[in-house]
């Protein structure tokens, strides 16, 4: 058998990227809070941001991460600021109509495994070779002003059960434009 050269995904797909050539600045962004006992319905945690559309969410990894007991429903996705000041009422998907979320409806009732990718754990069908633009299919005159924010959203069941969660979030920063 004659030997075969393996490239990876992203190579192949974009062979004049610098990342898969020589890699690309990754930013850690520490996201650590304490989830309350009394959550409710429509919580929104912001994880990292602002960011560009450039930049990819390379892998959030659970340093530590509560049960959340009866949160069930939980979106990750991608918000904007109407104000730029990322406040609570003011945050509103990037794209309307769908399409801003890593995932939708996961289940965080169980605590993931430490230390591996919490989205890889929850979507198999991931793809961390995509920056933001490609996720969201908007073009570089989209760019809401203020940046993107990454927030995980508790959707439709209150959680009862707190606890901390501490979160490392790798940011692959654009280095070009």
């Amino acid at each position: 058998m004659t030997p075969a050269l393996i490239t990876s995904t992203g190579i192949a797909g974009f062979p004049l990227s610098p990342y898969y050539r020589t890699g690309k600045k990754l930013a850690t962004i520490g996201f650590k809070c304490t989830a309350a006992t009394t959550g409710n319905i429509g919580d929104q945690y912001l994880l990292a941001g602002p960011l560009t559309i450039d930049d990819r969410v390379a892998r959030i990894i659970p340093v530590r991460f509560a049960a959340l007991t009866s949160a069930t429903t939980w979106n990750l996705g991608f918000y904007k600021s109407t104000d730029n000041a990322a406040t609570i009422g003011n945050l509103t998907p990037v794209v309307s109509g769908g399409g801003n979320e890593i995932f939708s409806g996961v289940d965080l009732h169980l605590a993931p495994t430490l230390g591996l990718d919490l989205i890889t754990q929850k979507v198999s069908s991931w793809d961390n070779t995509k920056a933001i633009r490609d996720i969201l299919g908007i073009g570089p005159d989209q760019e809401p002003i203020g940046g993107i924010f990454l927030v995980l959203t508790n959707t439709t069941t209150a959680n009862t059960a707190g606890g901390i969660i501490d979160l490392d979030i790798q940011i692959e920063e654009a280095t070009t434009r």
